[in-house]
């Protein structure tokens, strides 16, 4: 079986993207389906960024899990069509916790929301 199931919302969202040992970074493209009157929905940036960290996370501390235990995203400038990136980046890595830093920037490379 193959992950995320076929009706999954991972799927439809259709994330495109890379990661090394210290960088991941997804993408989507806008759709008229992910907007609201603010620009891309705020619930679909956060599972962008908690996928996305979530990659870098686990590339970080392998063999072992992860769970997100806080995640927060502050949007900066609303984003209205084109595309959609998240960056992420450990930031600090202890013991029982680790600390991922996102960016997100539109088509236009312009820092949207952290």
């Amino acid at each position: 079986m193959s992950y995320p199931p076929e009706q999954h919302l991972l799927r439809d969202l259709a994330f495109r993207g890379e990661r090394t040992d210290s960088l991941a970074t997804n993408r989507i493209t806008v759709t008229p389906g992910l907007l609201d009157a603010r620009g891309v929905r705020l619930g679909v940036l956060a599972t962008l960024v908690d996928v996305t960290g979530a990659g870098i996370a686990l590339a970080s501390i392998r063999p072992d899990w992860i769970a997100t235990a806080d995640l927060g995203v502050h949007i900066i400038k609303p984003i209205e069509r084109g595309e959609v990136e998240v960056s992420c980046s450990p930031l600090r890595i202890g013991q029982r916790s680790l600390v991922v830093d996102a960016r997100i920037v539109d088509t236009d490379g312009s820092l949207c929301a952290v």
